[in-house]
């Protein structure tokens, strides 16, 4: 019997797709049929999903092949996906996380162009391989009894990106919006995070992951293969998530002698802290002043009470 508190584990520390995501969970052991039958049923004849073993940049991992099997490409809007969600024979949980994915995505569209989320037109990630990688992605999901997704850096990479709107600077308007409290990185140049992985990511994520040890691993590939780095998704599956959830506790201080700091992170991180970092600010009056930040199990209050 699969354990119910399972969680997905995502490393997107080099950038993330929805192909990606599929990619990455057949790898670590879901069935493509499962996505292939649950875009069938709410869009027949849609798409058609291959799989396929690649190596990127010496790295093994799952590729997925998406070929639409239309030419019609409908600009569709949030009320129609969301009738043909609710209204197909899937399973209320896959229904439910497919809504919550393309939710997060009309109100981050609906936001950036200033107009309700009913309204709101997809393009790109309306597009008939972004509606397959996302109702795809919520029955493998289900299928592998995850509900719940732990992310970590997110690569969202750097220049301009084209779209129906013009030439953009990545990460786009929506990316940016859904990505909005994650920590991002932007090392790599070109669009390394799509709209359709971060919604994805802000509809499911918990909470950033910290030291953990997933029961089994798996790599989606993405469709670009640079010689510098692999275009790779990693997920791990792991169980009792409720042992690694960890809390932020901060405070601003604008009376201590930078000396003592040193001995405040040492006392916090003996005392249990995951992590412990000190950074600049400038406080009211044009004092300067520190934010202590320390990362620690939900249940581990107690760092909250220590003295210097």
């Amino acid at each position: 019997m699969v354990p119910v508190s399972r969680y997905l584990l995502v490393d997107a520390s080099e950038g993330a797709a929805g192909d990606m995501f599929i990619g990455a969970l057949v790898d670590v052991g879901a069935s493509l049929s499962i996505a292939q039958a649950a875009v069938d049923n709410v869009y027949p004849g849609l798409v058609h999903f291959s799989a396929h073993s690649v190596i990127r940049c010496g790295v093994k991992a799952t590729h997925i092949s998406v070929k639409v099997l239309t030419d019609e490409q409908p600009s569709r809007n949030w009320q129609d996906i969301e009738e043909k969600i609710l209204s197909s024979d899937l399973k209320q949980e896959v229904k439910e996380t497919a809504y919550q994915i393309f939710d997060c995505l009309a109100q981050a569209e609906a936001y950036v162009h200033q107009v309700p989320a009913d309204e709101v037109h997809f393009h790109e990630v309306g597009a008939a391989d972004s509606i397959a990688d996302i109702i795809g992605t919520a029955a493998l999901l289900d299928q592998l009894q995850v509900r719940k997704i732990i992310v970590g850096n997110i690569e969202v990479g750097s220049g301009k990106v084209e779209t129906q709107h013009g030439m953009l600077e990545i990460p786009a308007p929506a990316t940016a919006e859904l990505l909005k409290g994650f920590n991002l990185t932007s090392r790599r140049s070109g669009e390394c995070t799509t709209p359709t992985a971060a919604a994805i990511i802000n509809a499911l994520a918990l909470q950033k992951h910290g030291e953990n040890n997933p029961v089994k691993m798996g790599k989606g590939a993405g469709t670009r293969d640079p010689k510098n780095y692999p275009n790779v998704l990693s997920v791990g599956i792991i169980n009792n998530v409720e042992e690694i959830v960890q809390n932020m506790i901060e405070s601003n201080i604008d009376d201590i002698d930078p000396r003592l700091i040193p001995v405040v992170i040492e006392k916090l991180m003996t005392a249990g802290a995951r992590d412990a970092w000190v950074e600049p600010i400038m406080m009211k009056k044009n004092r300067p002043g520190f934010t202590i930040k320390v990362l620690c199990l939900a249940t581990d209050q107690k760092l909250s009470l220590i003295h210097i």
